[in-house]
């Protein structure tokens, strides 16, 4: 798992840009969340985005609670949290590479809105 705290890790790591542009919007979505006059936006308590990169990441994922899937198209990736409290979570971007784990694809997939799941990724709706 690669941990994304910021906007400048974001732009260092060894991202495709595909990946890059939905680590920068979900990293924008808690900045704006947490971020209150007198107290910015802190990864460690607040939560930080992580990008899935290999097979002990999809474990964990199949074991874990997700609270909500979305599939950026333009993005290529599954964005998903995992929430510890109120206050902490994890945003999980997961590349919808070939690769990725066929049971966890299917879980993903599982926790897309109803009119999501019943579309493919392609955006063709299958009824």
């Amino acid at each position: 798992m690669i941990a994304l705290r910021s906007l400048s890790e974001i732009e260092e790591a060894d991202l495709s840009p595909e990946v890059r542009c939905a680590a920068r919007d979900a990293i924008t979505t808690l900045v704006d969340a947490y971020s209150e006059p007198g107290r910015p936006y802190d990864p460690d308590h607040d939560g930080f985005v992580a990008m899935l990169d290999g097979a002990g990441d999809a474990k964990m994922m199949l074991e874990a609670t997700l609270e909500g899937v979305t599939h950026d198209r333009g993005c290529d990736s599954f964005v998903s949290t995992i929430l510890n409290n109120n206050q902490y979570g994890l945003t999980l971007i997961v590349p919808d590479l070939p690769t990725l784990d066929p049971r966890l694809r299917e879980k993903l997939i599982g926790h897309l809105p109803n009119i999501v799941a019943h579309t493919d990724i392609s955006g063709f709706y299958l009824g």
